[in-house]
């Protein structure tokens, strides 16, 4: 897998050409700035991918690669000129201005060819290319895309930000962890329901839509007990009962008196995704958070008649 390190967000590249940027036209949702004392034209291009929420699978931005053309016009930069002569064309016999209509011909070709070369940059010794992008919510701008770039470069970067969207567990247990609980007394246990949008990255004519679905949750009790559960688990359902839960557990020994149990709530998530390139599974997703719980006993005192 290739490094696709110039596509870290707000990473600016500034490209710099010659000459003046006519006004008016439709500048893409960016505006150049010219550099008074040299005269150029400083256009700031976006290095990195757009990571969009929601919605089923499949690229949700339109983009619009340039090709030299595009770039030179939207940048104020002048083609090359066309051949120039010394000798003016009347002062030419028939064959010699026929040689030189057909050299322009030739010369005005190669310039169409070349302006309708699609435009790359070098971006770290790589080459770019660069689009005008537009997405819902946005006017747009200008990125830069790696010209070799495929859709399993954009799934490392689609993973980081696909787990920094998935809360971490909340717990709905009883007894809660905060009020302590006590030996013999079963716990019921589970987290709260949560869901996870799809989250689809692109870059140009490459994307990938992530996909997390839960699938269970796991507690360690500080004790070295452990507990798996399907789902979310069950909340009590029964404020009175000293049983536990269906996904429950019971202490049959108390904390010591200065040190709290430490719980460990972790949620599993299954990681599925489709792109460009094709689809498929990835290693689940575990989200942990923990939590002290104070586990008391209870104190029986007879009385004797």
């Amino acid at each position: 897998m290739r490094s696709v390190t110039a596509l870290v967000p707000a990473v600016l590249l500034t490209i710099l050409a010659s000459g003046a940027v006519q006004a008016g036209g439709d500048g893409g949702g960016w505006t150049p700035t010219a550099d008074e004392d040299s005269g150029d034209v400083g256009v700031t291009v976006v290095s990195g991918v757009v990571y969009t929420p929601g919605g089923g699978s499949g690229p949700k931005c339109t983009w619009d690669r340039y090709d030299v053309g595009e770039w030179e016009s939207a940048t104020g930069t002048p083609p090359p000129p066309l051949p120039d002569y010394e000798v003016p064309d009347e002062e030419l016999t028939p064959e010699d201005l026929a040689a030189r209509n057909d050299e322009r011909e030739q010369a005005t070709r190669d310039e169409a060819q070349r302006r309708a070369r699609t435009m790359v940059t070098n971006v770290n010794g790589e080459p770019h290319h660069v689009y005008s992008v537009r997405c819902p919510g946005f006017i747009g701008n200008l990125r830069v895309v790696p010209a070799n770039l495929d859709a399993d470069d954009l799934l490392p970067g689609l993973i980081a930000a696909a787990r920094s969207r998935i809360e971490l567990p909340e717990p709905d247990v009883s007894p809660r962890f905060e009020f302590g609980g006590y030996v013999n007394l079963g716990m019921w246990l589970a987290v709260e329901p949560a869901t996870f949008e799809p989250l689809t990255a692109e870059a140009g004519p490459v994307w990938a839509t992530l996909t997390a679905e839960h699938d269970s949750i796991a507690f360690d009790f500080g004790n070295g007990d452990t507990r798996v559960c399907d789902g979310f688990g069950t909340p009590i359902v029964d404020e009175n009962t000293l049983d536990e839960g269906p996904c429950g557990y019971t202490y049959r020994q108390s904390s010591p008196d200065d040190a709290p149990y430490s719980v460990g709530v972790t949620t599993t998530w299954n990681i599925s995704y489709t792109s460009s390139g094709g689809s498929g599974t990835l290693d689940p997703f575990n989200r942990t958070a923990t939590f002290d719980h104070d586990v008391d006993e209870i104190q029986t005192v007879g009385r004797s008649n």
